[in-house]
């Protein structure tokens, strides 16, 4: 899988005032590595995520998964392929508080109506998921009763049901510890094996792992070598 983004750029209106968040940004991303896009609070970077995911979209420019440019796909077309292709994990966790780990992971695609929850196969998909965060052993508990590292572990498994080509992470360590951080971390390096995953984050920590490091200043991405 390769991302290839050209001369993308995008626009907000605060206060009467035009704010070019994103200015011609042009850059390739591809699987295999682990990428980290930094930036001060408010310099774009989550904005730049969502039109990388096709939950906003850009003013102008193009943005390819492989030979899709994803910007000319209708709204049907987006969510399918968004559905199929691409993992999300968030800041906050997003898990919902009335399911249990399994029933968490597993919504994806009982919600797309390939599986029912009671579905064996579903079962043993969720069952390595689970053993692969190594949480083998909270298949049954609420996200109330999981610490913050667990809950982000979840999060993190189901990105991955779908078996997506990419994985987008918008601050994954910012509501954890730093030895929580570390794990996370280390798990996202090792999907990045063989999937291509984009960080987007202030955790210096993250620059320990990433291959490739942008900064994401004035609206324009700065490529720098990681200090590790």
């Amino acid at each position: 899988m390769k991302i290839i983004i050209e001369n993308v750029s995008k626009t907000f209106i605060k206060d009467k005032e035009k704010l070019n968040v994103l200015k011609n940004l042009s850059v390739t991303f591809e699987s295999g590595k682990l990428y980290a896009i930094v930036g001060k609070s408010g310099a774009g970077k989550s904005t730049f995520l969502k039109c990388l995911a096709a939950l906003n979209k850009a003013d102008s420019g193009s943005i390819y998964f492989d030979d899709i440019e994803i910007n000319k796909l209708n709204d049907k077309e987006i969510s399918r392929f968004r559905n199929e292709k691409i993992g999300i994990v968030f800041q906050e966790f997003n898990l919902l508080e009335f399911l249990n780990t399994y029933e968490n992971i597993a919504l994806p695609l009982v919600i797309n109506g390939k599986y029912k929850l009671e579905d064996v196969e579903l079962k043993g998909k969720v069952g390595k998921l689970l053993e692969f965060v190594d949480l083998s052993d909270r298949n049954k508990h609420y996200p109330k009763e999981l610490s913050g590292g667990e809950q982000q572990r979840i999060a993190i498994a189901r990105s991955l049901i779908n078996d997506p080509d990419v994985i987008f992470a918008d601050e994954p360590t910012g509501s954890i510890d730093k030895g929580n951080s570390t794990n996370i971390l280390k798990l996202l390096k090792k999907i990045s094996k063989d999937k291509c995953v984009i960080i987007v984050t202030h955790d210096d920590n993250v620059l320990k792992y990433a291959d490739e490091i942008y900064n994401l200043k004035n609206g324009c991405l700065e490529k720098y070598e990681s200090k590790k």
